[in-house]
C-alpha cells in the first residue's frame, strides 16, 4: 500500500477516533521530522472545518447555561455555525446589547472527558509504540507535548483573557468597550 493510501487511511481513522486524535493529527502534521512530508500534508487536511456535531439547540443550551441567560437577551446566533474545529464550533452571531457581530465559539459535549480519556490511550499507544521501536522517552516526550498543547486549547477562559489582552493592545481607546467580564466561571464552554 502506498503512502498516500495510508496516510488518507490515518487522517480518516483520527477523526473517528475523535477530537483529542484530531488535534494530535494537526499537531503530528507540522513534524516532517517524525512522518513523510506525504503524510504531513494529507494530516493537515485537519486543519480545514470539520464534520460539525453540535446542534444549534445544543449550543444555546450550552450557551445559556455558562451565561445564566436565556440567548435572546444576549445573541442573535444563526441556524448553521460558520465553521467547526476539533474542539468546537464558532458561531458569527450579533451582540444584542451591542449590534456588533460577534463570533461565539462553543466546546463540544462532553469534550474535557472525551479528551481526557483520548489523552491516556494516545500516552498508552506512544509507550507501546516507544518501547516497540525503542525510543520510548522520545515518544512519549513529543506526545506529552501533544496532549499539554491539547488540554490548554481546552481552558476557554484562558483564550478569553488573551483576547481581552489582544484588545487592550492593539484596539485604539475609542474602540474598546467594556463589556461584561463573566471569566469567573470556571468550566467555561464558549468564549
Amino acid at each position: 500500500v502506498d503512502v498516500g493510501v495510508r496516510a488518507r487511511k490515518m487522517r480518516e481513522a483520527f477523526l473517528r477516533l475523535g477530537p483529542a486524535f484530531v488535534k494530535f493529527g494537526q499537531a503530528l502534521s507540522t513534524r516532517p521530522d517524525l512522518l513523510p512530508l506525504e503524510v504531513c500534508r494529507e494530516l493537515s487536511l485537519l486543519q480545514d472545518s470539520l464534520p460539525w456535531e453540535v446542534t444549534r439547540t445544543r449550543a444555546t443550551e450550552i450557551i445559556e447555561a455558562d451565561l445564566k441567560k436565556p440567548i435572546g437577551e444576549l445573541l442573535k446566533l444563526p441556524a448553521e455555525p460558520a465553521f467547526s474545529a476539533s474542539l468546537g464550533v464558532v458561531y458569527d452571531a450579533t451582540d444584542l446589547r451591542t449590534g456588533r457581530r460577534v463570533a461565539v465559539k462553543v466546546q463540544r459535549d462532553n469534550l474535557r472527558e472525551n479528551v481526557d480519556e483520548d489523552c491516556a490511550a494516545l500516552k498508552l499507544i506512544a509507550r507501546l509504540v516507544g518501547s516497540y521501536f525503542g525510543a520510548s522517552t522520545y515518544a512519549a516526550e513529543v506526545v506529552d507535548e501533544i496532549v499539554g498543547g491539547i488540554h490548554t486549547e481546552l481552558d476557554y477562559r484562558r483564550e478569553a483573557k488573551n483576547i481581552q489582552k489582544f484588545r487592550k493592545i492593539f484596539l485604539s481607546a475609542a474602540a474598546k468597550d467594556d463589556d461584561d467580564d463573566d471569566s469567573d466561571n470556571d468550566e467555561r464552554r464558549i468564549v
